[in-house]
């Protein structure tokens, strides 16, 4: 089992608490499981738990799950630093995840300092200021991906996967990671409710490698991977820029946008500019398939 009691007047009190397939076992007296919150046998959902990346796909029955009343005197945000009670219910574990809204347009604004309830990206008063977040919801919450708009802003990657797959996870490895089709769209003021108010020169939506940390630059800015990528797949209206693809093994190519796919590669990208990327092959968009 995943957690096992086995003492006598132990005291132990298990609830809203998510335990995996080993399920779990207890003996003896004086031990409380209350089963009403404890979900055994369930897959959490997380977006990468084999590299340690804990926060919570849209579809995770931890979204909503936790107890108001155990959270910590002073602790009001969680470690991404998003409020820490987003939807009325604190969210099991230490990130706060945002559940499938019925939107089909997600809004990103890195300048919504004061995000309005239930901050869920569903309008711009509660849009999510961190882009992987809504490419995160878009990707799990299914159908043929949502359109994302994005306002005027820097944006820097913020969540890193193992991209060359040698099960170490290396800071340069954060980046704009997308495994389905998602429409995103830059160059909007907020309050914009259509697409032809943009204006990408005036309104520019930049995505950097830049990590902030004056010593790390990523990879790549964007990476895109699926069996089969589409003119689904839509990238409209960003600069992107300072990718540094120049390591020795993997990443080596596509400073800006590494796409790869095993079938299709024919992402739909207009009305982008890549800038200052640099890379040993493609150095603004490298494709293979």
């Amino acid at each position: 089992p995943d957690v096992f009691i086995i003492s006598n007047n132990f005291g132990a009190v298990i609830s809203h608490s998510i335990v995996t397939a080993g399920g779990l076992f207890t003996d003896g007296t004086g031990n409380t499981i209350d089963t009403s919150t404890v979900f055994l046998h369930v897959d959490p959902m997380l977006v990468d738990a084999a590299n340690n990346n804990l926060r919570l796909l849209s579809t995770s029955p931890a979204i909503n799950a936790g107890l108001n009343s155990n959270i910590p005197v002073g602790i009001t945000t969680d470690l991404d630093g998003n409020p820490r009670i987003r939807d009325g219910t604190v969210d099991m574990g230490a990130y706060e995840g945002v559940p499938c809204t019925s939107s089909d347009t997600l809004y990103v604004n890195i300048n919504n300092t004061t995000p309005s309830a239930p901050f869920d990206g569903s309008t711009w008063a509660a849009a999510l200021t961190d882009l992987q977040e809504a490419i995160n919801i878009s990707n799990s919450c299914g159908g043929n991906g949502k359109q994302i708009w994005v306002a005027e802003g820097t944006y820097r990657p913020t969540q890193a996967y193992d991209l060359d797959e040698d099960s170490t996870i290396e800071e340069r490895e954060k980046t704009f990671f997308i495994t389905q089709p998602v429409q995103i769209y830059g160059g909007f003021t907020t309050g914009a409710t259509d697409l032809s108010q943009r204006d990408i020169i005036s309104s520019s939506t930049i995505l950097t490698a830049d990590l902030g940390n004056s010593q790390d630059t990523a990879y790549h800015v964007m990476f895109m991977t699926a069996d089969s990528i589409t003119s689904d797949w839509v990238i409209d209206g960003l600069k992107i820029q300072d990718g540094r693809a120049e390591s020795s093994t993997f990443n080596i190519r596509g400073g800006g946008i590494y796409a790869r796919s095993f079938a299709t590669n024919s992402p739909s990208i207009t009305n982008c500019t890549f800038a200052n990327n640099k890379a040993n092959e493609g150095g603004g968009i490298y494709a293979v398939a």
